[in-house]
């Protein structure tokens, strides 16, 4: 795989002994990080860690207690750091960003390409089973209209495939919405009356509920009905996601590699859209084996076209990912995923 480095360099990799087994991470905290585990109840808050005295960089870090609190509900997440009961959050409202930035206690910090929020299909279950259908629900997304209502504008337009064009080997443009195109593909895929279709999301992340909302209404227009099953934030995961035929999910952004054999190999893992091609798993293979840059970017970019005409997948854009933190604090550097770095964090008088 010429692209290798890239994934020891991933924010979810971790250093761990050699031999370490998944029991051995369960059940013990293995790690070189500069913080050690304190306390720690699954299912629990606060987590809390102290300062690793044995920490290779001399000085670091300069926090001596690290708590990290799950506070679910975004206005509580906004009323802490407000008052001071926490220091920085993740993922304010974008509604509230104006006076959080005009508050002279708290400052927004921002990161591109962060995260996105997605709907999945599975290929091999109808009406989804259909390419026209899929992309009748591709035809039918305002991506600029989903990005304004549900994320505040804050974003960058992508095309239906969790990689942006800004990546090594994106394909730059987005489908444009065309309502006509979806209600004739509906039509040749026998839908036209319209078709009513069921879509799973929870809360479980801060805007998953607002948007499926928006794309149900945007759906709407072109003859798609979805009806809305809000399932438990609590079970989410466990019990939709990898499960169910069409449901609300979300990634962390990665280089096109890992994104592309995280969910599109035939085996892999989170092949949430049912992608099982033996051809297309020849490409990638292909493409990771390819020393001529030029060659190895043909293929990655026909890879992804093909899941971009063919995929399960609806992805309108990629979010900025915004923190709110209090003036007081120094060192915080956004990561662009929930994986944050505290190694220069530090709090002022």
């Amino acid at each position: 795989n010429v692209d290798f480095p890239l994934a020891t360099v991933f924010r979810q990799a971790y250093i761990v002994p050699n031999g370490a087994t998944n029991a051995d991470l369960a059940a013990t905290a293995i790690g070189t990080g500069p913080f050690l585990i304190r306390e720690f109840t699954p299912g629990e808050t606060p987590t809390v860690f102290e300062r690793n005295p044995n920490y290779w960089q001399s000085g670091l870090p300069k926090l001596d207690v690290l708590e990290l609190i799950s506070i679910p509900e975004a206005p509580s997440r906004v009323a802490a750091l407000q008052s001071g009961q926490v220091d920085v959050i993740e993922d304010p409202p974008f509604t509230e960003l104006a006076g959080l930035e005009s508050g002279g206690e708290t400052t927004i910090v921002r990161q591109t390409l962060g995260n996105m929020e997605l709907i999945a299909m599975e290929t091999d279950e109808p009406p989804f089973d259909d390419n026209r259908v899929r992309l009748a629900m591709k035809y039918a997304m305002d991506r600029q209209g989903m990005l304004d209502l549900v994320n505040g504008g804050f974003g960058t337009l992508v095309n239906d495939i969790p990689i942006s064009a800004a990546l090594q080997y994106g394909i730059p443009g987005v489908r444009e919405r065309d309502l006509d195109m979806a209600r004739q593909l509906l039509a040749e895929a026998g839908y036209g009356d319209g078709l009513d279709v069921t879509l799973k999301v929870s809360d479980v992340q801060a805007r998953f509920v607002d948007f499926a909302t928006v794309y149900q209404q945007q759906a709407a227009e072109a003859g798609i009905n979805i009806e809305l099953d809000i399932r438990p934030a609590d079970t989410y995961w466990d019990t939709v996601w990898l499960k169910e035929p069409m449901y609300v999910s979300a990634y962390i952004a990665r280089p096109a590699d890992g994104m592309l054999a995280l969910l599109y190999l035939s085996d892999a893992a989170w092949n949430e859209i049912h992608w099982f091609r033996p051809e297309w798993d020849e490409i990638l293979t292909t493409a990771r084996a390819t020393l001529d840059v030029e060659e190895r970017t043909s293929l990655y970019q026909q890879a992804q076209q093909l899941v971009i005409d063919e995929g399960g997948h609806l992805v309108p854009y990629m979010t900025n990912t915004i923190d709110a933190v209090r003036r007081s604090v120094t060192g915080w550097l956004p990561s662009g995923t929930p994986f944050h770095n505290f190694l220069n964090m530090d709090i002022s008088a």
